[in-house]
């Protein structure tokens, strides 16, 4: 296996090849106050919903939570079963507001509305290409960001990579884990980025390279932590956003330890101020967010 320093990939990286994809949320400098609004999490196999209220200082707390299996997990449905299924959870809330993180890949059209692309990650329903969602629809890395006090930046490491970020006052999503122009090696299985990083390949990676004797996990682990250190510094520099608040989320990131401690050396190894803020279980308040505002 090639070792390529941690320069190497900053000069790899280029920002502006990246989807960059508006999320049309513009974060204001306080949270909301006084005020609710109902929550729903479709992410991987679990759908979660809660009613998220803001006190009179804007501190979030969740009420009436709920966690299931997404609609399509157990058996394929129809579009229609789906949309039934969302009307009637807004129904018994009462919803008027209604915020949602959408863990799949949608094109968001504007503040209240998003077209879904696909589904994934087991999820079975017919004719949903090019559905359009009627919510404050967010992705996950957005609404960690989001639901994380004084970030400017999300990170999701977990069974997909992604880094979000504030540009000309809105929340960006970057779609970083797509992104193909690192050095790939004949065992990767694949070009993206998150192939050489996330949880859907990284220890499939490294059991299969340790068995064959191709790499070592400490080589693997090292390659990705370039990978992931190298995109955060670029969006970073690229975007001009001054000291990064990254809020964090995802289980690659908090269960490897020596994954992200390797990450963490490398940004302090750079010309570059960062903090580490926790942005587990922030999604659900990351939605009410983008509901309210």
């Amino acid at each position: 296996m090639k070792h390529l320093p941690l320069e190497q990939y900053i000069t790899l990286f280029n920002p502006e090849k990246l989807d960059n994809i508006p999320s049309y949320i513009v974060p204001k400098p306080e949270w909301p106050r006084s005020c609710s609004a109902v929550a729903m999490d479709m992410g991987g196999t679990n759908f979660r919903i809660g009613r998220v209220t803001f006190d009179s200082e804007g501190n979030p707390s969740i009420s009436e939570l709920q966690k299931e299996t997404m609609p399509g997990v157990k058996e394929e449905i129809d579009i229609k079963d789906f949309f039934d299924f969302f009307e009637a959870k807004k129904k018994e809330y009462n919803a008027d507001r209604v915020g949602l993180c959408f863990s799949y890949r949608a094109e968001i059209l504007n503040k209240n509305e998003a077209r879904i692309i696909g589904l994934s990650k087991g999820v079975r329903i017919r004719n949903s290409e090019n559905q359009i969602l009627k919510a404050a629809v967010v992705n996950d890395t957005t609404a960690a960001q989001l639901g994380t006090r004084n970030a400017n930046m999300g990170l999701i490491l977990g069974t997909g990579l992604n880094i979000s970020y504030i540009h000309n006052g809105m929340i960006i999503n970057s779609e970083c884990g797509r992104y193909t122009h690192f050095p790939t090696e004949d065992f990767d299985f694949g070009a993206l980025a998150e192939m050489q990083v996330s949880g859907a390949y990284l220890n499939p990676l490294i059991e299969k390279c340790e068995k064959e004797g191709l790499a070592s996990r400490d080589e693997l682990l090292e390659r990705a932590a370039n990978i992931v250190a190298a995109e955060i510094y670029g969006i970073g520099k690229h975007y001009k956003l001054g000291k990064l608040n990254i809020a964090a989320e995802g289980s690659v990131f908090y269960n490897v330890t020596a994954l992200r401690e390797k990450i963490q050396a490398n940004l302090d190894s750079l010309d570059i101020e960062y903090k580490i803020l926790d942005g587990r279980d922030k999604t659900l308040i990351g939605a009410a967010i983008a509901a309210l505002i």
